[in-house]
């Protein structure tokens, strides 16, 4: 199945112009800053890594050349696609927090907002054993 590219050429741009304009801005060195840096890596990993592997993909699909038979390399892609996917919304929350100056002093606090992506990152890791979240057959096909 032929993917559509479009969507992640769109993002790439996107993120491009956000990050023109966030290094035209004389930023200081603020906690809130850094975390909107590293929301912006994440977002730009997780977007390229989906680019890279859908034009391998497509690539496999039209037939156009099979030199991607090694399954680790889309297995890669695919593993910091989904890597910096989890990591976004945690990001995201903390760069809130940071905004609104909220401290989480309460260990349930802490408890809330990393037990779910500990346990995520520990499922994503076991996928390639397991191919609990994802897997590519032995045509390079990938599956859910």
């Amino acid at each position: 199945m032929v993917s559509n590219i479009w969507f992640d050429i769109c993002a790439v741009s996107l993120i491009l112009v956000i990050l023109y304009t966030h290094s035209l801005k004389k930023n200081l060195k603020l906690k809130q800053n850094i975390i909107f840096i590293l929301l912006l890596v994440s977002v730009t990993g997780t977007t390229m890594s989906g680019l890279c592997s859908t034009i391998i993909e497509n690539s496999i699909a039209e037939g156009v050349y099979n030199v991607f038979e090694k399954t680790w390399i889309l297995m890669t892609l695919s593993l910091l696609y989904f890597f910096f996917h989890i990591s976004t919304p945690l990001l995201y929350v903390m760069y809130i927090y940071s905004l609104l100056n909220i401290t989480n002093s309460r260990l349930s606090d802490y408890l809330k907002l990393y037990v779910p992506y500990v346990l995520s990152l520990i499922v994503l890791t076991l996928t390639p054993f397991t191919n609990g979240v994802f897997y590519y057959d032995e045509l390079n096909i990938y599956h859910r």
